[in-house]
């Protein structure tokens, strides 16, 4: 946010964030790229940094927001190498008062599962988007 000039005057008066379940990330193999989806393990919502900005011209108006990211934990990293900042409940004010972004969550934080590629469509949109796949061996015989 400090390095794109796009950011700059959204990074000094304009901060936010946005309250989530979770998020999905897409994970690329030799099978082609998979989504998972990631939360919380203590099930609270993740918080995440934003940045917003208005844009107004003589024919629209626009609100738009982008979701900071930071190098993944190792929570996250096998699935994608970046991650949204999380902000804790009590990193709220100071990251909309002074711009103080917290340290990335530390190891037992994040869960993730793969989930449908279903959630790459626009017309999609049901609680089983964040069920986990099927696997191999976490079945029982004869379902």
């Amino acid at each position: 946010m400090h390095e794109k000039p796009m950011f700059r005057r959204a990074a000094k008066a304009r901060r936010g964030f946005v309250a989530a379940d979770g998020w999905y990330e897409w994970m690329t193999t030799p099978q082609g790229k998979v989504p998972w989806y990631h939360h919380r393990m203590d099930g609270h919502l993740s918080l995440m940094a934003v940045l917003w900005e208005t844009w107004t011209s003589s024919e629209e108006h626009l609100e738009s927001c982008v979701v900071l990211t930071q190098a993944a934990n190792e929570d996250c990293k096998e699935v994608h190498d970046r991650m949204p900042v999380l902000l804790d409940s009590h990193e709220v004010e100071p990251w909309l008062s002074s711009g103080a972004l917290p340290q990335q969550p530390g190891i037992g934080v994040i869960d993730r599962h793969p989930v449908s590629r279903e959630v790459n469509s626009a017309h999609k949109n049901h609680p089983g988007l964040v069920k986990p796949l099927p696997g191999l061996f976490n079945q029982e015989y004869g379902e």
